[in-house]
């Protein structure tokens, strides 16, 4: 999807949020992490676990069909990004198999409270 938005824009929502990060003064951080989770072999800064965290949510919400960009075909996680958050963090394929697993029962949570509060 970022790449159709730059053919069709001349830009994507990754550098448009870096923009508005930026220009809200929300830091690096978040500013680094909005930039790079589409880019993540061109990240050299200090915040390498939050955009690679960031990059992972990405992927996983967008295969698990939670909510909807308009993404229908993601692209996969680069093997360095598992490997370096498995290395800080003990994220592996085998754990996100129960993540994906917690995910979806944090969603049938969250349906059953918005059925009962509206």
């Amino acid at each position: 999807l970022y790449l159709s938005e730059n053919e069709i824009f001349g830009t994507d929502h990754a550098t448009v949020g870096k923009l508005i990060a930026d220009n809200w003064h929300l830091g690096d951080e978040i500013s680094d992490t909005v930039f790079h989770h589409h880019a993540t072999g061109d990240y050299t800064g200090d915040h390498k676990t939050m955009v690679f965290v960031i990059a992972l949510a990405d992927y996983l919400v967008n295969t698990l069909g939670i909510g909807f960009s308009g993404n229908a075909h993601p692209e996969p996680v680069p093997p360095d990004v598992l490997d370096f958050l498995s290395s800080q963090l003990g994220i592996t394929y085998d754990n996100l198999k129960g993540v994906v697993k917690d995910i979806n029962l944090e969603i049938k949570k969250a349906q059953v409270f918005l059925n009962l509060s509206v």
